[in-house]
C-alpha cells in the first residue's frame, strides 16, 4: 500500500505541476514509471503463450516497444490526471509475493471509478504488474488484441503496429 501510495503520489505531483515544462515533466513521469513498473513481467504477461514461441531477440524488441507504448499511452494522459483524487481503500495479499491495491478514483463531474494495483514483490521492492480500471485488466485487454494480431497476421505485424501506435503517440505528447 505504501509503495503505491508514494508513486501514486509522486504522479500527481507530477501532472499537476504547471511551472515545470511540459517536456520535463514526460521526462519525470518516464522515470517513475521505469522505478515502479515491472514491464519485462508486464509485456510477458501480455504475449501470454505467444511468448514462448519467441525468440530471445524477438523477447527484447517486444518489451522495448511494449515499455514504449504503456509509457507514451500514460504521458499522452498527463493533462486528463492530473485532476484526479485517489482514495487508497485496501491492500489484499493475493499470494506469496503478489498484491492488490484497491483504489478509488474520483475525476471532477464524473461518476468515481476503481483503479486497482497489482504487484509483485521482487526481492528487493514491489512493482505494478498490471493496472485495472473498473475490473478491466490492462494486460488482459492487451493480450487479446495481441494474440488476435499475431494468430491473424504474425508477430512481426504486431510489432508494426506497436510501432506505429508508438510513432502516433510520440507525435501527440510532444
Amino acid at each position: 500500500m505504501d509503495v503505491t501510495k508514494t508513486a501514486v503520489n509522486q504522479a500527481l505531483t507530477i501532472f499537476r505541476d504547471q511551472k515545470t515544462p511540459l517536456v520535463q515533466r514526460r521526462r519525470q513521469m518516464r522515470e517513475l514509471l521505469a522505478a515502479h513498473f515491472d514491464f519485462a513481467e508486464m509485456a510477458r504477461s501480455a504475449l501470454g503463450t505467444h511468448w514462448r514461441g519467441l525468440a530471445a531477440d524477438q523477447r527484447k524488441r517486444f518489451v522495448d516497444s511494449f515499455t514504449a507504448f504503456v509509457e507514451y499511452d500514460f504521458l499522452n494522459k498527463i493533462e486528463i490526471y492530473r485532476d484526479l483524487t485517489f482514495h487508497f481503500m485496501k491492500e489484499i495479499p493475493t499470494a506469496p509475493g503478489y498484491a492488490q491495491v484497491n483504489t478509488r478514483v474520483q475525476q471532477p463531474g464524473k461518476d468515481p471509478a476503481t483503479m486497482n494495483f497489482a504487484l509483485k514483490h521482487d526481492g528487493s521492492q514491489w512493482k505494478v504488474m498490471d493496472v485495472m480500471i473498473n475490473g478491466l485488466s490492462m494486460i488482459s485487454g492487451d493480450r487479446t488484441q495481441f494474440g488476435l494480431v499475431i494468430d491473424n497476421l504474425g508477430f512481426d505485424a504486431l510489432m508494426s503496429d506497436l510501432q506505429a501506435k508508438q510513432t502516433e503517440l510520440e507525435a501527440s505528447v510532444k
